[in-house]
């Protein structure tokens, strides 16, 4: 499969929110509470993509996967000093396991140059792998209080 990953601009916002949500609604059902999905979904809202684009875009850093000129994913991630923190990277639901995610990585990696690279992540075992599989340890659980959900931060030093 070809692709090329580029900057993602306000023209992408609804697909960006339309693969996110896409993830929340199949993906987290069986490690998040019906109530967090919930919840995320309507955060997530079309009507809402291009106000949540630009509020991510003002503090972060957005970068898309298109392929014959459809944006089969994306990875967001904020920069500060020497660490990257990814605050998400999603693949369109018919497009994983065909090296997207790990080309998103590469590049993010590739790109920033840090010392220290972290994820919060679902607690899936797929995802705990994927991030493992590009050198990524577990660093520690967070619960959270309102639904009781359990994320993996995961984190890469070089």
């Amino acid at each position: 499969m070809k692709f090329s990953i580029r900057k993602a601009g306000i023209r992408d916002a609804k697909r960006i929110a339309e693969i996110n949500r896409q993830n929340w609604k199949h993906s987290f059902r069986r490690v998040y509470s019906k109530e967090r999905i919930r919840k995320m979904l309507e955060k997530k809202s079309e009507q809402n993509a291009e106000k949540v684009f630009l509020r991510w875009s003002r503090r972060s850093f957005v970068f898309v996967v298109v392929s014959e000129k459809d944006i089969v994913g994306f990875v967001s991630y904020r920069k500060s000093g020497n660490k990257t923190q990814v605050l998400g990277l999603y693949i369109g639901r018919k497009f994983h396991r065909k090296g997207i995610g790990s080309a998103l990585m590469k590049f993010l990696e590739k790109r920033e140059k840090s010392r220290t690279y972290t994820v919060t992540s679902a607690s899936r075992k797929e995802t705990i792998k994927f991030y493992e599989k590009m050198g990524y340890r577990k660093f520690r659980s967070v619960r959270h209080k309102k639904t009781g959900d359990v994320d993996v931060v995961m984190i890469k030093r070089k």
